[in-house]
Order: structure tokens, then sequence, then C-alpha cells
């Protein structure tokens, strides 16, 4: 049972990297930008987007995690002004 529940947030935490890597290479493209300035824009230093936009990551951080997706889904989401 416990061996199961390691695999099973191992998995987890695998599919949250991918994830967020997706989103951060989506944003460089969609604005035209460097990691350094998408990692400016988004508000995480730049070599963590570095780490996690070339795979070097093994553990996004739960927070680095939602800081991008919520800026990924500003962006993606068109402004209502």
């Amino acid at each position: 049972m416990q061996n199961s529940f390691k695999i099973d947030e191992f998995n987890a935490q695998k599919r949250k990297n991918m994830q967020a890597r997706e989103m951060l290479r989506e944003l460089q493209s969609i604005k035209g930008v460097s990691l350094t300035k998408l990692a400016k824009q988004i508000g995480i230093t730049q070599s963590t987007v570095q780490r996690i936009a070339t795979g070097k990551t093994k553990h996004c951080h739960a927070d680095t995690y939602i800081t991008i997706l919520e800026f990924y889904n500003q962006t993606k989401t068109p402004s209502d002004n």
C-alpha cells in the first residue's frame, strides 16, 4: 500500500512538471520572448524557469506551478476590459 502511494505521488509530480514545462513553452511562443523575459513577466527567477523548461528540475514546487498556471490562464483568457 505504501509503495503504491509513493508511485502515485511520483507520477503526479511528473505530470505537474510536464504541464509546467508545456505551459512555459506555449507562453514563450505566444509572447515571442526569451525564457529570461518570460520569467520576469511571470515573477519567477530565470534559473527556475530555465530548469523547468528544460526538464532539469525533478520537483516543481506547488507555489511555482500555481504562479505559472495563473499567468498561463491570464494570458490565454481574453481580457474583459
